[in-house]
Parts: C-alpha cells; structure tokens; sequence
C-alpha cells in the first residue's frame, strides 16, 4: 500500500544551540541526499534514546538492507551539495530563533509498480502545498531497496522570503493522508488500503460520502 509517514523527535519542541543544529539537521540532510548510514548514525545520537532517528536507522539496517538514491531535489535552497545545505539551513534558523522543531522529516513510500521517479517533483509540490510550506526549504531524495520505493524530504518550517516560522496545519497528520490521496489520483497509484481519503471526480472526499472541497486547492480542505 502507498504509505505517507511523518517521523518525530521527542525533543524537537525545545530551543537548539547553532552548532546543535548543525550537527542533527545536517546528518538528517546527508543520510537523506545520499541514503548515508553513518549520517544517520549522528542524527541518532543527536537526538533522544527511542528517537526517530534511531528507529530508522534500525530499519534501514535489517538484514544488509541496502538504500541507493535514485533521484534529488531541492526547493527554496541556494545550493545542491549537502554541506553547504547544512550552513544554509543553520542559518536560516538560527536567524528565526528557532530550534530543531522546525526540521520536519516526512517518508512517502509507494507500492511495487507505481511510477514515483516519474511522479516525484509533482508529488512534492502536492505534500508541501498542503501542508501549508511551499515557501520553506525543502531537501528532497528518492530511494530505493528490496521493499518499497520510496522518497524522503527534509522541510525546515522557516519562510525564506520573511524569515518567519511557518506552522503546519493543526491536524498535518490528516492533510499528508489528504495529499496522499491526490497522489493516487493523479498518478495512478494504488490507493491506500483501508484509506479514509480519496478523490472522486476532482472532490476530495471522505469515507465515500462527505465532500471536504476540490482536490487541487488544500486551502479548501479541512
């Protein structure tokens, strides 16, 4: 089934040093951008015991599993070498004084079959458009394994024209399942099994009853 999963810190809330953020947001960055495993080795040590990070990297070590990078984008950033995303990013935080709550790290992974490369950058600019940060930076990569292909974004909630933390929508979880949905739509894809969300005849639609809007302005969905 096509999956949309938004990972958490436990610490993400609270207030980060510069050189903090340096160090987590760009071992996030670099295992992202180059499926590096070392790289989210030092995120997960940045990060709290039971993190996220060190979820992942459980997961993506199983049995020799192996991650290549099929594909990378980037959104309202300067540069397309990790390293210097790394500065870009720390700065831009640090300047809204803000802390590693504003690093969002979302997975989209697709069923066997399912056009992702093909689909990707459009598939981005679904998810980041509900989710209320197309003016954000955003890191992208897809990966691919023995199990599912996949992408990764990193999304720094920080508006890079005013400089200001951008919010996401109070129930995010619900939109990324609603973009999800559009998703299918669109390019194809298997839908989700058991999913509440789908789109009939251009509506977003809920349980296969509820009209929640047209499916291609989130602004009007709930």
């Amino acid at each position: 089934m096509t999956i949309y999963h938004k990972c958490k810190s436990r610490e993400a809330a609270r207030s980060t040093d510069i050189s903090r953020l340096r160090g987590k947001t760009g071992a996030l960055i670099h295992y992202v951008w180059r499926a590096d495993l070392k790289a989210l080795a030092r995120a997960s040590m940045e990060t709290a015991l039971n993190s996220y990070h060190e979820d992942l990297l459980r997961y993506v070590q199983r049995d020799e599993h192996l991650e290549e990078v099929a594909a990378t984008l980037v959104r309202n950033v300067l540069t397309d070498h990790p390293d210097l995303m790394t500065g870009e990013m720390a700065a831009l935080m640090e300047e809204a004084e803000a802390g590693d709550g504003v690093v969002e790290h979302v997975i989209v992974s697709v069923q066997e079959g399912d056009d992702l490369l093909g689909n990707f950058e459009e598939a981005v600019e679904i998810l980041v458009e509900a989710l209320g940060v197309g003016n954000c930076p955003v890191i992208g990569a897809v990966h691919t394994d023995t199990d599912h292909m996949h992408f990764h974004l990193v999304i720094i909630r920080v508006d890079v024209d005013t400089g200001e933390v951008v919010d996401l929508p109070q129930y995010d979880q619900i939109r990324g399942q609603q973009a999800l949905a559009v998703m299918e739509d669109r390019f194809g894809w298997k839908r989700e099994e058991n999913s509440r969300w789908e789109v009939v005849e251009g509506r977003l639609v809920l349980d296969g009853a509820t009209d929640h809007g047209p499916a291609d302005d989130p602004r009007e969905w709930p």
